[in-house]
């Protein structure tokens, strides 16, 4: 991908959207994954207090593990043992309700201790602010960062190293495809990865792990073109006809 933004670049951006678009990039990162959501309600609700928010969490470990003591079912039990280990938080409407009341240079140190708090959230955050406007760009550069590791996979005769590099290249599908949160795209995405790796010249039908990781890819595309309308499925018929194999 293009160079990655920087901290100051983030943070100046930031300064320069309304409260409104802070919050809404707030609740986006929230959103994005479960642990920010527990980070923002702890920054929000806990933080002015730590001695208290551990204490609070060991008096929920207690509780909770008297329903294990008495469980005899180890798989009532186990499920238990995962609610400990989710602890749960506030939910994203009262995350919601307590950013409305915060000044916007609070709402930018909050947004910045995101960033902070994990790489991807740092690279999200710079999506939402600098690419977001612009899909198609956007998707363009996805496809050039596909190009090139494709590059690496077509010079790798050892397909123990191809599988690597094409895992390599499914995750950043992934992280992608849930920036942009499209099905449209995504499938097109994973169509063009299809597309590469049937061309590439690479013998991957010797191995059944690769064969099986092309079949997993056109099962995904068939879930997202499933959610989508009528017209626009029709658009990725002729891709999945050419892109199917055995």
């Amino acid at each position: 991908m293009t160079k990655s933004n920087s901290i100051n670049e983030i943070k100046k951006e930031l300064q320069l959207i309304s409260p409104k678009e802070l919050i809404e990039l707030c609740l986006a990162l929230s959103k994005y994954k479960k642990d920010n959501k527990e980070f923002v309600a702890y920054l929000l609700f806990k933080a002015h207090n730590t001695d208290e928010f551990v204490a609070e969490i060991k008096k929920e470990i207690d509780e909770l593990f008297l329903m294990v003591i008495s469980q005899s079912n180890l798989y009532l039990a186990k499920k238990t043992l995962r609610k400990i280990l989710r602890l749960i938080t506030k939910r994203i409407n009262e995350i919601k309700k307590e950013l409305k009341l915060i000044i916007p240079k609070e709402l930018i140190e909050l947004c910045l201790a995101l960033l902070k708090y994990k790489k991807d959230n740092k690279e999200f955050v710079a999506y939402l602010l600098f690419k977001a406007h612009n899909t198609d760009e956007f998707v363009a550069e996805i496809k050039k960062e596909i190009d090139e590791l494709f590059l690496m996979v077509i010079s790798q005769s050892n397909l123990y190293l191809a599988k690597k590099t094409l895992r390599k290249i499914l995750r950043l599908i992934t992280k992608y495809g849930k920036y942009i949160n499209n099905k449209a795209i995504s499938a097109e995405l994973l169509i063009y990865f299809c597309k590469k790796l049937k061309f590439s010249g690479l013998h991957f039908q010797k191995s059944q792990i690769l064969i099986n990781m092309y079949n997993q890819q056109l099962k995904k595309i068939n879930s997202c073109i499933a959610s989508l309308h009528e017209d626009l499925k029709q658009d990725y018929s002729n891709d999945l006809e050419e892109i199917t194999i055995i």
